[in-house]
């Protein structure tokens, strides 16, 4: 994307960390303590893995003279719907240095107002609506889909529209 000019890079990626040491301890075995150290290897592999992919951006900037902006997923690990204390911070990628984490936000009161979704992670940069996005299909059609991944192209699309509006103001 950064070789073909890209100022808007979005991405809708992200580590379950929960998840993964779910999986660890329950299907593959593992004790919980081994579990949660071999999946924070994960996390912290990842995080230095999109924290340099940050740094190449920038670099890349000094090279070309201008800077993409990454937009990224939050991840959707909280379940505030169990318990209202029970959430789960940005996950990679969308936690690197650098990245804009988008967080996904659900309508109450018959659409008229905006609250943060139940699943959306905590402490986004920024959040987007989220929930029953009209999405594209695998194989064709349309469904409704809810995730930080369905918020995050708003954000994307609101980016790329200003970074258009820059890059005309500039030249």
């Amino acid at each position: 994307a950064l070789q073909s000019g890209a100022q808007v890079i979005s991405m809708s990626i992200g580590l379950d960390f929960p998840g993964l040491v779910k999986r660890l301890a329950e299907v593959e075995g593992y004790p919980t303590d081994l579990a949660t150290s071999m999946a924070l290897e994960e996390y912290r592999a990842n995080v230095r893995l999109f924290d340099s992919v940050s740094g190449l951006i920038r670099a890349q900037a000094g090279i070309f003279g201008e800077e993409a902006i990454v937009v990224a997923a939050a991840g959707n690990e909280s379940k505030r719907h169990i318990d209202p204390k029970y959430e789960i911070g940005v996950s990679p990628p969308a936690n690197a240095v650098g990245f804009v984490s988008v967080g996904a936000l659900e309508p109450i009161q018959q659409g008229k107002r905006l609250t943060v979704a139940y699943f959306s992670n905590t402490g986004p940069s920024i959040s987007a609506p989220g929930v029953d996005i009209l999405s594209a299909k695998a194989n064709g059609g349309y469904s409704l889909m809810s995730g930080t991944s369905m918020a995050t192209p708003h954000v994307a699309g609101v980016a790329a529209l200003w970074a258009e509006k820059l890059f005309k103001t500039t030249r």
